[in-house]
């Protein structure tokens, strides 16, 4: 691994609140030439109509596209089943990997030095890393659920937690069961919504301008010299969205600062970087994760209106979407046909 100097533990801690666990999920892949954005948009339907929910999608480019998404197993079986019948011209089906879970760090604050700790301890103790994409407040990682124990106490001698903080793994309440009859069990019960709405309720569609977006492609032995150049940034260094997909034998590594701003330290010694002027484009709602079908609507809407997307992290409660740079005020125009924000 390139960059391997000092260890982690000589450099002062980084604070955060918390971390969390996924459930277990599968994370699927998809190459160049099953990612143009047509064939995108095709495949989320199929996932909306089969009232799939998406627990991670993230993806890179606005020509061929480096994309990944991570759904529940089960869900898998019934997307594999239907797409190899509509999606016959694909040269290969869609890498698959089951056995998935995300790691979520929060809040990263928008901190490079977040990020790059994030990188340097993944790559440093070659922890899987098989995506990565950033909500308003959180980093989530994509990695193997059997290694997700290994994965916090590593990020721990990097990264320090409050001492009340939250399990990592959710606790659901167990059901008050009254008088069991004898030997019956009292189990924990875990809900889950999946719904869907017409017009789809977000918090608001938020627009910042004046953005470039860096992508940087990383052969895995650079992954730790990257991650340390970020953490370098120090406190003036700050993100508005990362994206990392897996690719080959590396990663695309795509991030959105704003102009004016410290900027990060990848110019040089990697194998390929490309940078470019873009708007970026912010929403957040209730339950977005619970919620199949709202990504499909924001990217149809854009492409209905000839509005190119770079870059998307969708995670959580939020949808970031790097666009052109001029075009975000015309995108925003495009989102709120179809989403309800909320009047002042």
């Amino acid at each position: 691994m390139g960059g391997g100097g000092g260890a982690i533990a000589a450099t002062a801690k980084i604070r955060l609140g918390g971390l969390k666990f996924s459930d277990e999920c599968a994370h699927v892949v998809l190459a160049e030439a099953q990612a143009h954005p047509s064939a995108v948009t095709g495949l989320l339907r199929l996932l909306s109509r089969q009232k799939i929910n998406l627990s991670y999608y993230g993806a890179i480019g606005s020509g061929a596209v480096q994309a990944a998404f991570c759904v529940s197993t089960d869900d898998l079986n019934r997307w594999q089943a239907s797409a190899t019948t509509l999606f016959p011209e694909w040269p290969s089906f869609p890498d698959a990997m089951r056995g998935a879970a995300t790691l979520l760090l929060f809040p990263h604050q928008s901190r490079l030095s977040v990020l790059g700790g994030v990188l340097t301890v993944m790559a440093k103790h070659r922890l899987p890393l098989w995506s990565l994409g950033t909500s308003l407040s959180g980093i989530a990682v994509v990695t193997e659920a059997r290694q997700l124990d290994r994965a916090a106490e590593l990020l721990l001698q990097r990264f320090s937690l409050p001492a009340n903080h939250a399990p990592f793994r959710a606790e659901p309440p167990e059901v008050d069961h009254g008088t069991l009859p004898p030997g019956a069990s009292r189990l924990p019960v875990e809900t889950a919504a999946t719904y869907w709405e017409r017009q789809i309720r977000v918090y608001g569609v938020n627009l910042q301008t004046d953005c470039t977006l860096t992508v940087v492609d990383l052969a895995a032995a650079h992954l730790e010299d990257a991650g340390r150049r970020l953490e370098r940034s120090g406190a003036e260094g700050r993100f508005d969205l990362a994206v990392m997909q897996v690719h080959g034998d590396g990663y695309y590594l795509a991030l959105v600062e704003r102009c004016g701003g410290a900027r990060c330290d990848l110019d040089s010694d990697f194998r390929g970087i490309d940078r470019r002027p873009v708007d970026l484009l912010s929403m957040h709602g209730p339950h977005f994760q619970d919620r199949y079908g709202v990504l499909l609507t924001a990217l149809d809407s854009l492409q209905h209106h000839h509005i190119p997307v770079a870059a998307v992290s969708c995670t959580g409660s939020s949808i970031f979407l790097a666009v052109p740079q001029k075009k975000g005020e015309a995108a925003v125009a495009a989102l709120t046909e179809l989403f309800i924000v909320p009047k002042v």
